[in-house]
């Protein structure tokens, strides 16, 4: 009885085993939920049952309690795996099986973790606590399966959820911030640029915002009038524009002076933008665009054509000579693209109007004189004009006949007196034109006569008009009645304080106030165009502005030049602009005296509103620069304005941001005609150092450096050195340690007893441009150690295949068609 009951009792400790096992597979499959696992608690009374119940027994009382569970945490979709436990036949197998589910079961057991926040899990736990009853029905037996009991619960206790949750969210905090730190901005945006060339100087001051580089530089491409830029400019500035610019109104003809502005990256080569801001620009025109047509000025404005063809007004301000043609404007605009300089001018054309016979004719043009025709500095000349005594103004007068006032066309000479408060500098004299559209008599058909020959000319005050009565058109005028025409000329405001208003005829009076003449006057010290590596000289410019009359104007300019790098030596190239005359004035009319330092000139009295440009060069030693062209504060260069009413003078400083020049050149000396054995083609290459004999070329480094490599590669012998003695010498690629297959680059220094010379460096690549048909672009780069200028050099290599194509037609009774063969030839 006694073997019977152990028999039972193992029985019933296997089947408990065997259930518990099942169990745990019933958690593993149907998925993560532990009260599941903790069902043992029934079939542990029943393993105190007679052995005679199967192992399929407990397989189903599992299956009727976790029904309940899963809708709450599992999907039921999971339900189906508990059947896979149904074939436990040996315990060998399923304790191997829990040795190695609880480690891959780890992400499982974390999941109950997370329905425990939720109240319906947390009551499901406390049931499995009640297992302690199969950790003690072991131990009555102390036979071997205690142990398997025992080895279940404990990987259970060590897949703990803690390490896996403290590792995961580290990498994410610790990547992300690096990025940021690393982006800053590019420092010390350049801020200041001047251009000039034969036609045009301008200046720039560009906000820090603008964010453009040191490197930047302001270019200014002058668009011929007719040319297909400039007519595709002014078709899409009329197109927006042209009530703004008066062109819709009739007789104004509109005049364009069409500038490509843009700044260029001479690192990224290529134009580039301010990022924000608006950069402010003055433009002063030394080579003036003639006016198309004459008359009175209707309106003067500055306009910028974006790249995407939309058109805006930009002024800031337009000025004119007394032709009309424009000298100098300035805008402030975001983005830079073609700029237009516009002035639009009402002509003197008129349209044949009968004269009436009994009308009354005149050669006194006062009568001739309306309010609205008169212009000072190119504005109409309104009441409480302000005035400065001493002061220079541009006067226009526009004389027009009326229906009962005409001009006495049949003696054709007037005069006009202009009035006592102006002086008109004697023998001012200039030839005019006369517009006229008719309708001719004949045919009916709209024409235009032009009278030419017309001339006035001012002495003491009085200006005397003479029409060209030779003139074959001269008849068409004499037949209209309402010609018109006008006269310019400079006045000097020579008033009384008190006086509160001028009189330019009988019938035509102008208020004014007149206030005393304000010395004041501004000097800009600036580059002039820059460095001319050609020349090795830096050319500077001095603008100097008046405000009121200015007296003995002494311009002094000193270069610090502590560095010894730039040296004025030349007064001859010393050139002297005035707005005055819209030209440089010549030699005998100011004075050069040269100091130790640079120079001092004595430039002729300045009226109010006039401009000088001082133009000059200095020699520039770049072998005492620094390799990057660095100017620094040290070698500066300053000017100074003196006056008889400003003895203490304004002055202004300036310094190069750097002297851009030269140091190596690089070129495509030839390609092959023919393709080597190899399938590849020669190519030569020239590099040139110091080719302007700037610095001493001994102990620089040379290096060369290849692009597309995968078609590339060295060839030849070597590199042949020329120095400017005609001495040569090669080194192999042995000597410059240069494996050809594989290697990317060269370096060579050269002797150090070669000084300010120019060097030559041959050598050759090989191009692969097997059964290529099309060209092959290739491209190699040389620099010497330490310079930021690089020489490019570029090679269109053609291919090996030549393409022939042959064109047959054949036919038959169900098609026709044309067949087309291409024949490779080596």
């Amino acid at each position: 009885m006694r073997k019977r009951e152990t028999v039972k009792r193992l029985l019933a400790l296997i089947l408990t085993v065997m259930m518990v096992f099942q169990q745990t597979n019933i958690v593993t499959f149907a998925g993560e939920e532990v009260p599941v696992a903790a069902e043992p608690t029934p079939t542990m009374n029943a393993a105190e049952e007679p052995a005679a119940e199967e192992t399929t027994a407990p397989a189903e009382t599992p299956q009727e309690p976790e029904q309940p569970a899963q809708p709450e945490i599992q999907e039921p979709a999971d339900t189906p795996a508990v059947e896979e436990p149904a074939e436990p036949e040996t315990p060998a197998e399923p304790t191997e099986a829990p040795a190695e589910n609880p480690e891959e079961q780890a992400a499982p057991t974390e999941t109950p973790q997370e329905p425990e926040e939720q109240a319906a899990p947390t009551e499901t736990p406390q049931e499995p606590e009640e297992p302690s009853v199969p950790t003690e029905t072991p131990q009555e037996p102390e036979q071997t399966p205690a142990p398997e009991v025992t080895e279940e619960p404990t990987p259970a206790v060590e897949a703990t959820p803690t390490p896996e949750e403290t590792v995961t969210p580290t990498p994410e905090v610790s990547v992300t911030p690096t990025p940021e730190v690393t982006v800053t901005p590019t420092p010390e945006p350049k801020t200041s640029f001047s251009y000039q060339d034969g036609r045009v100087s301008i200046t720039a001051i560009v906000p820090k915002e603008a964010n453009l580089p040191q490197d930047a530089e302001i270019h200014a491409d002058y668009l011929a009038p007719e040319s297909g830029a400039y007519n595709a400019a002014v078709a899409a500035i009329e197109a927006q524009l042209s009530s703004q610019l008066k062109a819709d109104q009739e007789n104004v003809v509109v005049d364009y002076v069409l500038y490509d502005i843009y700044f260029w990256s001479t690192l990224q080569n290529k134009r580039i933008e301010p990022e924000e801001g608006n950069v402010r620009v003055q433009m002063t025109i030394h080579t003036l665009q003639e006016a198309s047509a004459e008359g009175e000025i209707v309106n003067k404005d500055v306009v910028h054509l974006k790249d995407n063809g939309t058109a805006e007004i930009v002024t800031d301000y337009v000025n004119t000579n007394v032709e009309g043609e424009i000298t100098s404007m300035g805008f402030t605009q975001g983005s830079f693209s073609v700029v237009a300089g516009t002035v639009s001018v009402k002509t003197m054309k008129a349209k044949v109007m009968p004269v009436n016979a009994s009308v009354e004719k005149s050669t006194d043009l006062g009568k001739f004189l309306t309010g609205d025709h008169i212009y000072i500095n190119g504005r109409p000349f309104t009441d409480n004009y302000p005035l400065i005594n001493g002061s220079s103004y541009s006067l226009q007068l526009t004389f027009t006949e009326e229906e009962m006032l005409q001009f006495d066309d049949d003696i054709a000479t007037f005069t006009y007196a202009f009035p006592n408060e102006f002086t008109i500098p004697d023998n001012f004299e200039k030839d005019f034109n006369i517009s006229i559209n008719y309708v001719d008599e004949n045919d009916g058909v709209n024409k235009t006569a032009v009278i030419t020959g017309n001339h006035y000319v001012i002495q003491g005050n009085t200006a005397t008009v003479t029409f060209n009565k030779a003139d074959p058109n001269y008849e068409i005028l004499q037949k209209s009645g309402n010609v018109s025409f006008f006269i310019e000329a400079e006045a000097i405001l020579k008033a009384e304080e008190s006086t509160t208003s001028i009189k330019f005829s009988d019938d035509v009076e102008k208020t004014v106030t007149v206030t005393k003449p304000e010395h004041n006057i501004s000097i800009v010290k600036q580059s002039g165009g820059g460095y001319n590596s050609q020349t090795g000289k830096y050319t500077y410019k001095i603008d100097i502005t008046s405000t009121g009359t200015n007296e003995n104007v002494v311009v002094t300019d000193t270069l610090k030049n502590n560095g010894n790098i730039f040296t004025f030596e030349e007064t001859d190239s010393i050139t002297v602009w005035s707005s005055a005359t819209n030209g440089n004035l010549s030699s005998d009319q100011y004075t050069v005296n040269k100091t130790d330092t640079g120079f001092s000139i004595i430039l002729p009295n300045m009226a109010d509103g006039s401009k000088y440009s001082i133009s000059y060069t200095a020699s520039v030693d770049v072998s005492k620069l620094p390799a990057d062209g660095t100017v620094t504060e040290s070698d500066g260069n300053t000017a100074k304005v003196t006056t008889k009413d400003i003895p203490d003078g304004k002055e202004d400083s300036f310094v190069p941001d750097k002297i851009q020049y030269d140091i190596v050149t690089k070129s495509e000396g030839s390609v092959s005609d023919t393709v080597n054995d190899d399938h590849t083609r020669t190519v030569s290459w020239i590099i040139t150092a110091n080719q302007n004999k700037q610095v001493p070329i001994g102990g620089k480094k040379i290096k060369d450096t290849l692009s597309n490599i995968d078609v590339q590669k060295y060839s030849g012998e070597g590199i042949t050195i020329t120095y400017e003695d005609g001495k040569t010498e090669t080194k192999t690629w042995i000597d410059l340690g240069v494996d050809i297959e594989t290697a990317t680059s060269w370096e060579y220094t050269i002797p150090d007893e070669h000084g300010k010379e120019s060097v030559k460096i041959t050598y050759s690549t090989a191009v692969n441009v097997e059964d290529k048909s099309n060209n092959t672009m290739v491209t190699n780069t040389a620099e010497v150690d330490g310079y930021d200028k690089t020489g490019t050099g570029n090679a269109t290599v053609p291919g090996e295949v030549d393409l022939k194509f042959n064109k047959t037609r054949t036919s038959t009774q169900e098609e026709s068609r044309t067949e087309t063969s291409i024949t490779h030839f080596k």
